[in-house]
């Protein structure tokens, strides 16, 4: 009799044993599970992170792109303007240079014409004066 609880308290042991070894089993496969999906979502957490750096570095990208093309714009029309300007001015010399030149043509016109009445003027009084010296002698 005493055999027979023996076997059945050692029965009873070997299924408590088998009992706690499938516990430990399913113990380390759920924490193998359970650092398998800390591991994926550690992985899909960086990728997700690469990817917003990614795209913010590419935003970035596109803003100093516009910036870029907004500058050279900028730079494109202000020498445009400077361009214009500077033909504009020149234009506007030529114009006074011209007029002055007319100005002082007319004015060298009039001198000259008035030169030429003086001389003129003169040729006459120099006739008048050698016809009373002929006309003395």
């Amino acid at each position: 009799m005493q055999e027979k609880e023996l076997e059945k308290n050692i029965g009873s042991l070997e299924k408590r044993a088998d009992k706690y070894k499938q516990r430990k089993e399913r113990r380390i496969q759920d924490l193998e599970k359970e650092a398998k999906r800390k591991k994926r979502e550690r992985k899909l957490k960086t990728r997700e992170q690469l990817n917003k750096q990614m795209q913010e570095k590419e935003v970035q990208k596109q803003r100093e792109k516009f910036k870029d093309q907004e500058q050279a714009t900028l730079w494109k029309e202000d020498t445009k303007n400077y361009f214009q300007f500077e033909k504009d001015r020149d234009i506007e010399k030529k114009k006074i240079y011209n007029e002055y030149l007319d100005t002082l043509l007319e004015k060298m016109k009039q001198k000259s014409q008035t030169k030429k009445g003086m001389m003129d003027e003169m040729l006459r009084h120099k006739y008048m004066v050698n016809q009373m010296r002929q006309t003395v002698q």
